[in-house]
């Protein structure tokens, strides 16, 4: 069995190495339309919001920036085209993920 980084830096070498393509193909993904209201009533109610993912983060960069959102995501080296963990946690208990989504 694999955890979360590993499937996630397979599925990066199987991406072309363009990050103007990679990144135009991103801006075409389709959000939730609630996702913004979501986000609205959450703050309404005092809520802190911050999506976290283990997938690509550069996809859901432009979509949070917008929104005024946290995102806490793996990050691409675009110089290096290298896939990057700030938010690993290799002494959490399952220690395999890319993004730890444990409280801290």
């Amino acid at each position: 069995m694999i955890g979360s980084r590993e499937c996630v830096l397979s599925e990066w070498d199987l991406l072309p190495r363009d990050a103007d393509r990679l990144r135009a193909l991103a801006r075409e993904v389709a959000i939730d339309p609630d996702f913004p209201r979501l986000v609205e009533a959450l703050r309404r109610e005092g809520a802190e919001v911050t999506v976290v993912s283990d997938g690509f983060g550069f996809y859901a960069e432009e979509v949070c920036a917008r929104l005024g959102v946290a995102l806490l995501a793996n990050t691409v080296d675009w110089s290096t085209f290298r896939l990057e963990f700030p938010h690993e946690d290799r002494c959490c208990a399952c220690s395999t993920c890319g993004t730890c989504k444990q409280a801290p």
